[in-house]
């Protein structure tokens, strides 16, 4: 058996405590709470966001039926090239989540599109 980074268990197949250890392993998962000793430690500015309003008036549009607006990325976020985007977009009109998508368009923006131009609160993770 090989232990880990915050104590979980790679176990081998062969292990008489196969499942024992298997079973710790899921526990520590569902039960984990980033405190540093049982996960990673998260501190508030790991997810500090960076919150913008978009404002009606400050959307392009429609084309296609869709308004876009164009936001600057937070500095020291970049898009790795053919990767996963760095960033986690929430829009919220008033207290509801709304569906939106992005894009990139270059390696310091990206597009938010919406169905809506209502005011729109952004948040970039």
């Amino acid at each position: 058996m090989q232990i880990i980074s915050f104590g979980y268990k790679i176990p081998n197949i062969q292990d008489k405590d196969f499942w024992q250890s298997y079973n710790f392993d899921i526990t520590r998962l569902a039960t984990h709470n980033h405190d540093g000793i049982n996960s990673e430690l998260l501190v508030p500015g790991h997810l500090n966001p960076t919150v913008l309003l978009i404002e009606t008036l400050d959307w392009v549009g429609p084309t296609d039926e869709e308004y876009t607006f164009d936001i600057p990325l937070p500095v020291n976020v970049t898009f790795p090239d053919g990767g996963v985007s760095p960033v986690i977009v929430r829009c919220f009109e008033g207290n509801e989540q709304t569906l939106t998508s992005f894009r990139r368009v270059d390696d310091t923006n990206i597009q938010i599109f919406s169905r809506s131009n209502e005011n729109l609160v952004v948040g970039l993770y």
